[in-house]
């Protein structure tokens, strides 16, 4: 993925917000998808990510 993709039909608020936290750490900090497969986004507070 090139572009920042966060909605897609029947996501919950949960798991947009885990997909967003994703493509962040993906796009912004430059970590690889597979090591940010391996990370827990669903617990780590917005101020940390």
């Amino acid at each position: 993925m090139t572009d920042l993709q966060i909605r897609k039909r029947g996501m919950s608020q949960d798991e947009v917000k885990k997909s967003f936290k994703q493509q962040i750490v993906v796009h912004v900090a430059g970590c690889s998808q597979e090591k940010v497969d391996r990370m827990d986004l669903s617990n780590a507070k917005d101020e940390d990510v």
